[in-house]
């Protein structure tokens, strides 16, 4: 279940990442782009039916909406150990793993409505997943066996490396 909880935690934490390519409006490539893919796909439309949402963001709001992400999970690093040593690491994991999805579900709808809205969502969105990390620790004392720990950290910590 935590390597499950963590793929999601990755999984969220870079979507936007690979998503920005296409979120982002490139007046040089958007034809070049909407006539490539028509194709391929052998759509017998004409390119101008095909309609994608692009935001106007330029290269510095780029780099301010993939880097607000860290602003929050850096400062929820400590907090969040402690918290999952006081509530419970099932706690602090579940709950924020649940609410971190939502906020990534209300992404698209936070950019439509503005550049300071999905920039909010993607720092509150940090300061959830942040405390996600630092709850494996109580939760590996409680769950895994003596013996076992060492094998499981380095296991877990290692896959990170990937």
């Amino acid at each position: 279940m935590v390597l499950l909880g963590f793929m999601l935690n990755y999984a969220l934490r870079v979507n936007l990442t690979i998503a920005i390519v296409e979120m982002l409006y490139d007046a040089d490539d958007n034809q070049t782009a909407v006539l490539n893919v028509t194709h391929h796909s052998n759509v017998t439309e004409h390119p101008e039916h095909i309609e994608q949402t692009r935001y106007h963001w330029d290269m510095k709001q780029k780099n301010l909406l993939l880097g607000c992400f860290f602003w929050g999970y850096v400062l929820t690093e400590l907090p969040g150990g402690r918290l999952a040593e006081v509530i419970g690491a099932r706690r602090v994991f579940g709950y924020s793993t649940l609410l971190a999805s939502v906020l990534t579900l209300l992404t698209p709808g936070a950019a439509v409505a503005g550049f300071g809205w999905v920039v909010a969502v993607r720092t509150l969105l940090g300061f959830l997943l942040g405390a996600t990390w630092p709850a494996i620790l109580p939760m590996a004392s409680k769950w895994i066996p003596p013996m076992d720990r060492s094998k499981f950290m380095s296991n877990m910590m290692g896959k990170s490396f990937c």
